[in-house]
């Protein structure tokens, strides 16, 4: 047997028992009628629901604090890093996952330079913080312990991130956020070339991203665009740069007969609306994948997709509780990841 065939052998051993773990990981999910009763409590009753199940740890950890939303926030974050933690050391060791959670290191990054170009104090920035992806918690919290953005940079010297940061740290936030997505869709691309599922949820994502940042420029009038968006997703950026000759509502109706636009409104320009209906489809998609019990990355990304639905749609839940009016609290659960 060759090294290769041996290696593939391997995997696909790994990925049964992955897989394994998964299908018993699941059904431990809230459902579409968890979310119905969660919608009918206020905010301690939800905790106390939340509570009685997979969030009992994190809950207890924090105590009664956890009803400030603030409080709550810290719990979701904790507890879907301790998910995603569980899966990333049972995942095999070549799988896509491994470069799929580099999106939580780039998450992590952009909070911490965040919090320090607007002097925010080091606790609350841990409390954003999401503890997966590939910094283990002391690396990360070396991070959050720096006193500027460029030591924060400095300290990511042996990192693949790096080189992005420290060709854009001049130029503003913005640009080094720009890096960072364009580095991290790159990585995905190669990581996905050789499943067709994985590759058309890559592809789909960096089509939303780039319709959306598309929307956003369109609407402060900002000139040479092209350096903001990500090549690689399925609609061109030569394409793209087509479609940004037109108005907004032009723009908009380009797409509406696309299947990205399945879940967002179409007689809407507000663009938070717009960016929830092309999340939703992206979450949808990528939830999916759990079905797929073939030895591969499938079904461990789709657990990933449905834990990220699942602390999305308590967070909208929770701050629809403490909205104060009515028609605020409706406006923010209409964001609701559900089916």
């Amino acid at each position: 047997m060759g090294l290769n065939s041996g290696l593939q052998q391997e995997n696909k051993i790994g990925y049964f028992y992955a897989n394994t773990r998964i299908r018993a990981m699941v059904p431990k999910l809230l459902t579409e009628a968890d979310y119905e009763k969660l919608l009918k409590m206020d905010i301690n009753e939800m905790l106390r629901f939340l509570e009685e199940g997979e969030y009992k740890k994190e809950i207890d950890a924090v105590g009664i604090k956890a009803a400030r939303i603030e409080q709550l926030e810290g719990v979701l974050n904790e507890n879907f890093a301790n998910a995603i933690n569980k899966i990333i050391k049972f995942a095999p060791k070549d799988s896509p996952l491994h470069s799929y959670v580099m999106r939580y290191d780039i998450s992590n990054i952009k909070t911490i330079l965040r919090g320090k170009g607007t002097k925010q104090k080091k606790e609350n920035a841990w409390q954003k913080l999401v503890q997966t992806g590939t910094f283990d918690r002391e690396f990360l919290k070396s991070l959050a312990d720096a006193q500027t953005g460029e030591q924060v940079v400095e300290n990511l010297k042996k990192t693949p991130y790096y080189r992005a940061l420290k060709g854009a740290e001049k130029k503003g936030q913005e640009e080094v956020e720009d890096a960072l997505d364009k580095f991290y869709f790159k990585i995905m691309l190669k990581a996905a070339a050789n499943s067709k599922k994985l590759l058309k949820l890559t592809k789909t994502e960096i089509d939303v991203r780039n319709i959306s940042t598309l929307l956003r420029l369109k609407r402060t009038k900002t000139q040479n665009i092209e350096r903001f968006l990500i090549t690689g997703g399925n609609v061109s950026v030569k394409k793209l740069l087509e479609i940004s000759r037109l108005d907004e509502f032009e723009i908009i109706n380009s797409f509406k007969s696309s299947k990205l636009w399945e879940y967002t409104p179409t007689n809407t320009k507000e663009l938070d609306k717009i960016e929830a209906g092309l999340r939703k489809y992206i979450l949808t998609y990528g939830w999916s994948l759990k079905k797929d019990y073939a030895p591969s990355a499938n079904a461990l990304l789709g657990y990933v997709f449905g834990k990220e639905r699942e602390i999305a749609n308590i967070r909208i839940l929770a701050r629809s509780k403490t909205a104060k009016t009515p028609e605020d609290a409706l406006n923010i659960r209409s964001k609701l990841y559900t089916k």
